[in-house]
């Protein structure tokens, strides 16, 4: 059973119909969203109607509000002024599972945005993939590595073993030369600058929320506009010079995404699950453990009947 989430967005000065909420309300559910509800206990100076039927239906509901971490504002106004608009609730049951903090608004928006994590142990049958960074490999030590692990592997009649071998030998090589791993959020069009400018609106963005002064939120202001203009120079530059590399003769299958993008279709691999002795297989690693052991068993075949013939 999954969890059961909602969103929510009140606009201001507007009585919201709380009782729809409730319904199918269980230790499984949880509330976002901007309820703009002015209450002292979550740090407005005053409480407005809205806040106190917020604070009524807290308390009369099995509703838990999860306060920020010193209670944070979580949003800062072009005038300066800081407000708690945004809330999160959960069941009382679900409460202690609940990780919750602010992540840095996006863009010129004044709003954080908050980030839950419900802690959880889970269990995944799939079977996790193995990725490498090739750009990073050392080439030629991997070379002179399977020369030498390889090169002066002997081959018999059993060819199950020398398979096992050289499966070995690449792993072995592999682990020693090509780093494992892959970019997470990778930004292409990133740098330097943009890092800079970056840090440069957080810093801003601090001042402001700390001192609330209209001229640190005109610095705010300014400091945005200048990393939402570097930040979508540097995307042109980044797709221009992508186009310019691209080699539609040498590169089809990367070509044939991007056509397929732009016509937004979405490429995705063939995992068709097979059904082997009445058992379905679902994951890569067991589908090509089936499919080798198939033609193994095919191979020896086919060397036995060979020795029979006397070849």
């Amino acid at each position: 059973m999954g969890h059961r989430i909602t969103f929510l967005y009140n606009p201001p000065r507007n009585k919201p119909d709380l009782d729809c909420l409730t319904q199918d309300w269980n230790k499984r559910s949880i509330i976002l969203g901007d309820f703009n509800a002015h209450s002292t206990r979550w740090g407005y100076r005053q409480s407005c109607a809205v806040g106190k039927l917020m604070e009524d239906f807290i308390d009369s509901s099995e509703i838990d509000f999860i306060e920020n971490d010193g209670g944070q504002p979580t949003f800062l106004s072009f005038g300066g002024a800081s407000s708690h608009p945004d809330l999160l609730l959960t069941h009382p049951n679900l409460s202690p599972h609940i990780n919750h903090s602010l992540l840095a608004p996006p863009g010129r928006t004044g709003h954080k945005i908050l980030m839950t994590i419900i802690k959880k142990q889970t269990f995944s049958n799939d079977h996790r993939i193995t990725r490498r960074n090739f750009k990073k490999a050392d080439w030629a030590k991997y070379t002179s590595l399977t020369e030498n692990l390889i090169g002066d592997l002997t081959l018999d009649d059993n060819n199950d073993k020398a398979l096992d071998q050289i499966v070995f030998g690449i792993k072995e090589c592999a682990l020693a030369c090509i780093p494992r791993g892959h970019a997470k959020n990778a930004k292409p069009f990133w740098n330097d600058n943009l890092q800079s400018l970056k840090e440069d609106r957080d810093r801003a963005r601090l001042s402001a929320e700390i001192s609330g002064q209209l001229q640190d939120c005109v610095t705010l202001r300014q400091k945005n506009a200048a990393l939402s203009k570097a930040i979508l120079q540097a995307k042109r530059t980044s797709y221009q010079t992508f186009l310019e590399d691209l080699d539609y003769r040498k590169d089809g299958p990367n070509a044939f995404k991007f056509l397929s993008a732009l016509n937004g279709k979405r490429i995705q691999a063939s995992k068709q699950p097979i059904e082997i002795s009445g058992k379905l297989l679902t994951s890569e690693k067991d589908i090509a453990k089936a499919f080798n052991n198939f033609y193994c068993g095919v191979d020896n075949l086919l060397m036995n009947g060979w020795r029979k013939q006397g070849c």
